[in-house]
């Protein structure tokens, strides 16, 4: 029989109403793996150290916005001038932060075990604090367990090493010596272990760093650190504050210091040549008895005079501007810098001193955040090479105009000196040591005089930072999150058994429902036979019962029951008969399967028994000659004429291989004995005229057939 063949349009697409019906009905695994999920959460989340926040926001001061004169203004502009990226940088610095380590002992860490999560303790909430001298008897890094055993003993056990010691002795711990206290808190901690971990400054430090978060607007800088314990976090920013701004004064006040330096040189030696030259002139009016000038000569001696004033005074800027020039050259290699607002009265000369002093400052950042190797250091390097290249080139220029102006009003003097030739020889000596006299008094307080603007100027040198309020410790932790921790757990316990199962959907090949089966293939559907444990248990009995004995009866169709099997096989009957209106008896029904064990036998059948139940005149015919599983239950498996012999013997009738009624009015044909070539006994013509033969005498012929997968029986047959 042909059947009637209807095209099916295949679903390739995900139904999403079915794909969420598929994970509801699923539902206990996304309990479990919420469940499974929640606990490592709270597992991690009870392991995991507290972290705190705190945090600090801070003005970067401007010297342009003060109320000043306009001379004191120039000196705040030029020590005071900050620029935020590099402050910044400076805030960074892990040498700055090893200070605020050492202030805080933040080298020096405590921790507790509270159940299963370790927490840190500082100052005053650990039982004991270990201090030592960081110049003398450093410690150096180690671990310790420090168990307070009562007021005055506390067990120290470092690696395998384990003693008693009292508190306040000194002990030798890692590679120096160091004391234990007790705090307030001590007696809360009898019998309870503390660790005391010691470790390096540059580790603590870069830890530290690790945790500071700085953010700027305009000239608004907010400072944020998170460490284990709520307390450290403001004492870390509150003392990086207070030692960045110790450093930025003496940064700035290291210009003047060197100036003051210079100035208080100068001062000893003028001072010295000053007396000298003091006590030249009372010697001399002494042993001369000369106290005045004469009369006569007094015209002259006033214009020599006049012309002696300006020498001085020329002579003394060139005098300093010599003594620049010395300094200048002396510190060519050593990246010293220069003293400023000397008094040449250069403006000039005084912004490039300024700006010379500037770069060496910011050459010495460079060099402390980086290396002399940087490229922005050898370009900075590369600029103050320049800027002293001019500086002594315009010292130069103010020498040599000092030294015209010079020698034109010492030709003057001379001019008047030599008007004045008739005084006696004594007179022009006084008037030598007087010149010198003079000469030295005035540089004397001119120097005098910067050495009080270079003192004011120190004065004036003002932190960079104001803290608009100082970092409080907040005790709410700000890691791990709880409710964070928990939601993220959910999610991924939800998601691993979606994904999980929508890859089993995906990835699975197997066919689970009607719907799947109408969806891929283009054969008409006819019934869905259920599979109770009834059917099961005889499965299984079909396979374990023994060899020679008679297989268990597959008939499990019962005409006077209304079960689940029994409606499902009156449907499919039904179906059958229905599956082309066109076609009437007799039918012919070939059964097969993709492998083995399916049920093949089993259904053939049981519909055999539900058409004869219908008075349909219905013959069974094994083709399986291999395995002979339907002629096993009519015990007609061995010894038996059947199917093989018919179709090798053309002597064989159909009589001779036709059992009669062998099932409540089903008639049978035995596979026959086990032929060597079962494939080519079926492409042989007289299987048609077996069929033809029994088209004459039956309305249904049913044959039980083989797997397609592993034989090619089938698909002769079909």
């Amino acid at each position: 029989m042909k059947p009637a063949t209807r095209k099916v349009t295949r679903n390739e697409q995900v139904n999403l109403v079915d794909l969420v019906y598929y994970l509801l009905s699923n539902w206990y695994w996304f309990l479990l793996g919420a469940a499974i999920a929640l606990t490592v959460a709270y597992y991690r989340y009870s392991r995991t150290t507290f972290s705190y926040s705190s945090s600090v926001t801070a003005i970067l001061k401007d010297p342009g916005t003060g109320t000043r004169s306009a001379r004191l203004e120039t000196y705040d502009n030029m020590i005071n001038a900050v620029e935020m990226s590099t402050e910044e940088l400076q805030l960074r610095s892990s040498t700055l932060m090893a200070e605020v380590v050492k202030a805080l002992d933040a080298d020096v860490y405590y921790w507790d075990r509270i159940k299963i999560r370790n927490v840190e303790l500082y100052t005053s909430l650990s039982p004991v604090r270990m201090y030592f001298s960081r110049e003398v008897e450093e410690p150096g890094y180690f671990t310790a367990t420090v168990v307070p055993v009562d007021a005055e003993r506390i067990r120290l056990d470092v690696g395998s090493r384990s003693e008693m010691i009292a508190l306040g002795d000194t002990i030798s711990i890692g590679g120096g010596r160091a004391v234990f206290l007790p705090t307030a808190r001590y007696a809360a901690y009898l019998g309870q272990e503390i660790q005391v971990q010691k470790v390096p400054i540059s580790s603590a430090s870069w830890s530290i760093l690790g945790g500071l978060r700085i953010s700027h607007d305009k000239q608004i800088l907010t400072l944020v650190e998170r460490t284990f314990n709520a307390q450290k976090s403001a004492d870390v920013l509150n003392t990086l504050i207070t030692k960045y701004n110790e450093r930025s004064v003496q940064e700035k006040n290291r210009v003047a210091q060197n100036t003051e330096a210079f100035i208080n040189e100068r001062l000893i030696i003028i001072e010295q040549e000053l007396g000298s030259v003091e006590g030249s002139l009372a010697n001399f009016k002494s042993s001369n008895n000369l106290m005045s000038v004469e009369e006569a000569a007094g015209r002259y001696l006033s214009d020599s005079r006049n012309y002696n004033s300006e020498v001085v005074a020329v002579e003394a800027k060139l005098t300093l501007a010599k003594y620049m020039l010395d300094f200048v050259n002396g510190a060519a290699s050593s990246f010293q810098m220069i003293p400023a607002n000397t008094g040449l009265e250069d403006a000039n000369l005084d912004n490039v001193i300024t700006q010379y002093n500037e770069l060496i400052l910011r050459r010495e950042k460079l060099v402390e955040a980086s290396s002399t190797e940087s490229p922005a250091v050898k370009q900075t390097e590369k600029s103050l090479a320049t800027l002293r290249s001019n500086i002594l080139g315009m010292l130069r220029n103010l020498e040599s105009s000092l030294e015209i102006s010079r020698r034109d009003l010492s030709s003057r003097e001379n001019t008047a000196t030599q008007k004045f030739s008739t005084m006696p020889n004594k007179e022009r000596q006084m008037l030598e040591i007087e010149r010198q006299q003079s000469i030295k008094q005035e540089l004397y307080l001119f120097l005098l005089n910067k050495r009080e603007e270079n003192a004011l100027s120190q004065a004036m040198a003002d932190d960079n930072l104001r803290l608009i309020d100082p970092a409080y410790a907040s005790y709410t932790p700000s890691s791990p999150v709880r409710a964070k921790i928990a939601l993220l757990a959910l999610l991924i316990g939800l998601l691993i058994p979606a994904a999980l199962l929508i890859a089993r959907l995906f990835l699975d090949t197997k066919i689970r429902t009607r719907k799947e089966i109408e969806e891929n293939i283009d054969v008409p559907f006819l019934a869905e036979i259920p599979l109770n444990k009834e059917l099961r248990h005889l499965v299984w009995r079909s396979r374990k019962h023994k060899k020679g004995e008679q297989d268990p009866s597959p008939f499990v169709y019962d005409p006077h029951s209304h079960s689940v099997f029994t409606e499902a096989m009156r449907m499919m009957c039904t179906n059958l008969a229905f599956l082309d209106p066109d076609s009437k008896p007799p039918i012919v029904v070939a059964t097969t399967s993709y492998s083995s064990s399916s049920g093949k036998t089993f259904i053939t059948s049981n519909m055999a028994a539900c058409l004869a139940d219908a008075q349909k005149r219905v013959v069974l015919v094994d083709t399986d000659m291999r395995k002979r599983s339907l002629s096993g239950i009519f015990n007609l498996k061995h010894k038996t004429t059947g199917l093989s012999n018919y179709l090798h013997d053309l002597n064989v009738t159909l009589d001779d291989i036709l059992h009669k009624n062998v099932y409540e009015g089903l008639d049978f044909i035995p596979a026959g004995a086990i032929p060597p070539n079962p494939t080519e006994l079926l492409s042989r013509p007289r299987l048609e005229e077996l069929t033809a033969l029994l088209r004459e005498r039956y309305d249904y012929i049913l044959l039980d057939g083989v797997p397609i997968q592993m034989l090619a029986d089938p698909l002769v047959m079909n």
